[in-house]
């Protein structure tokens, strides 16, 4: 890329602000989807943290019971060395194991929920913010009008266009923050969730 092609049309912030504002219809135009950014948000972070919260629980009683199935197996056997047959260190290992699994594992559901809920207004909000004025009013076209046209030209799943890149770009960033989160919670004595 050339420096030509990464300049700014804007001087500073201040500067887009103020030709937003006499382009875009005055103060609206700052405001141009502002509405289902918050419609957006809200879907998305409740998918998330109720993914997140309903999936941690689960992940860890299967990782515990699978654990359990593998140990009482190796105790049966005429082998029975596996670090998870000593009692001692299956004291350790299990809970450790158990919370890494079940905090990456429901890491990765909220990340899939967030991004399958958000997708269809993530969209709407990206097609929103892009749409011109198409009346004498100034007005742009409802989402409705823009979901039908989506659905009409692309089929339903027209709706969750780029949910693989999003999904790829949101995962490692939950599989990080998520556990930290509930780290920090701990040391401030807080609990987890």
């Amino acid at each position: 890329m050339t420096a030509a092609a990464t300049k700014s049309s804007y001087a500073n912030s201040l500067d887009a602000m103020v030709t937003v504002a006499r382009t875009e219809g005055g103060w609206r135009g700052l405001w141009r989807a502002s509405g289902v950014n918050m419609l957006r948000a809200s879907v998305a972070s409740g998918a998330q943290l109720t993914a997140y919260d309903a999936s941690k629980a689960g992940i860890a009683a299967l990782v515990v019971a699978a654990a359990a199935a593998t140990k009482a197996h190796a105790e049966e056997s005429a082998a029975a060395t596996t670090l998870l047959s000593r009692s001692a260190i299956a004291g350790v290992v299990l809970p450790f194991l158990a919370a890494v699994v079940s905090l990456v594992g429901s890491s990765v559901v909220a990340a899939v929920a967030y991004t399958a809920a958000s997708a269809p207004v993530d969209l709407l909000k990206s097609r929103c913010m892009a749409a011109k004025p198409t009346d004498n009013d100034g007005k742009s076209a409802s989402l409705l009008s823009m979901v039908v046209a989506i659905v009409r030209a692309e089929g339903p799943l027209g709706l969750w266009r780029g949910w693989g890149v999003s999904t790829a770009r949101l995962l490692p960033v939950i599989v990080l923050v998520f556990p930290a989160m509930e780290q920090f919670r701990l040391l401030l004595g807080i609990g987890a969730f």
